[in-house]
């Protein structure tokens, strides 16, 4: 069992990884021109927390630390608790993939999202890799405790 939450958890954390370090989204002007070309995660989660300050509710960031819940909760042995935190994480983080304007900068300028890259898709890997774990987590107590009973 500890084995398992194991995996999940560095699964989890290699994805996430991943993400910090891969590009993240395509952006481009409202005339065509691509913008902020070198977009990667780790800028995102450095400076993601400032969105509502321009004006912008950046309900997705919120997706990081709920992340962080589920690994420390399945760290602790709790898969109930870190499969919950982990199907929040992955809602939240599902929402930026319905947006189609990104804020560039506090002034505010806008860009339009043209694509998803790499980075993106790492991030919600994460979260679907904490999520899984944790429920073969649940599943494999209730399975356990069955057969002890």
């Amino acid at each position: 069992m500890k084995r398992l939450r194991r995996l999940a958890i560095g699964l989890s954390m290699l994805c996430f990884a991943g993400s910090l370090v891969s590009h993240v989204a395509v952006l481009q002007d409202a005339d065509g021109t691509q913008v902020m070309s070198d977009m990667r995660g780790w800028y995102l989660l450095a400076f993601g927390w400032l969105a509502p300050l321009g004006g912008w509710l950046a309900v997705e960031w919120w997706a990081n630390p709920l992340l962080v819940c589920s690994w420390v909760s399945l760290w602790r042995g709790d898969a109930k608790c870190a499969l919950w935190w982990a199907c929040f994480a992955l809602a939240l983080g599902m929402i930026f993939s319905l947006r189609s304007e990104f804020m560039t900068s506090t002034k505010p300028d806008w860009a339009q999202i043209s694509g998803y890259q790499v980075g993106y898709w790492f991030w919600l890997a994460s979260m679907a890799f904490a999520g899984c774990g944790s429920l073969a987590c649940v599943r494999t107590e209730s399975v356990l405790k069955e057969v002890t009973d």
